[in-house]
């Protein structure tokens, strides 16, 4: 995947763990899911700003969506539009959510000691337990 299509999907690909988020507070063991993918989110976010600084500083390109299928890709020498099939745009945002939970993205998370209110969206503060990771798997 080009450095921009990944730009794309990585962005797409933390709104997806975010609404899922949102979602898992409603499991009853929800607590284990927000583990995984707040450590997730954070290696999503530090892969986005690499890739950022990179398209910035190397490449020189800047990309901002248009709507929901559409993007415009600024570089010194031209401006052009690139438009994805909704199909294209789930591939790829599964590609890159697949590589985070289960390739060579994949990684440890910490466990965090959450309060049962905090499941139930009355408070969005939790505390960290000891430092304990989990293996890759």
């Amino acid at each position: 995947m080009d450095t921009v299509n990944q730009f794309i999907a990585t962005s797409l690909a933390i709104k997806v763990f975010k609404y899922d988020q949102k979602l898992f507070n409603d499991f009853k063991m929800g607590m284990v899911y927000l583990d995984v993918t707040d450590a997730v989110i954070d290696r999503l976010y530090e892969d986005f700003n690499n890739l950022k600084r990179d398209m910035y500083a190397v490449h020189h390109i800047d990309i901002r969506q248009l709507d929901e299928t559409k993007y415009i890709v600024k570089s010194r020498d031209k401006n052009e539009v690139s438009e994805y099939t909704p199909e294209q745009l789930k591939q790829m945002t599964s590609d890159v959510m697949d590589r985070c939970l289960n390739g060579d993205k994949a990684g440890p998370y910490e466990r965090m000691d959450r309060r049962w209110d905090v499941l139930k969206g009355l408070d969005t503060h939790y505390e960290r337990s000891e430092r304990s990771t989990h293996p890759k798997r």
